[in-house]
């Protein structure tokens, strides 16, 4: 492998691991902020059906989003 094509395949490392921590850390924020919401949800009394169903369809686009990288097996 040439010396040029070995920077490209680095740099191009780099960027995937770059990309990879930055969706791990969008997932978290993620995470947490609707756990807050459903919290304060729950905190004002009775949910209503279609704040419910909103909550629900929120949580299942969030695991839609994590699920297209595979999580790593535990080691």
């Amino acid at each position: 492998m040439k010396r040029s094509e070995r920077r490209i395949m680095s740099e191009l490392g780099d960027t995937l691991k770059n990309i990879g921590s930055q969706l791990g850390k969008a997932k978290d924020e993620i995470v947490k902020k609707i756990g807050d919401l459903e919290t304060a949800l729950n905190n004002a009394g009775a949910l209503p059906e279609d704040a419910a169903a909103a909550l629900s369809d929120l949580k299942v686009a969030a695991q839609a989003l994590d699920d297209i990288v595979p999580d790593q097996p535990a080691a």
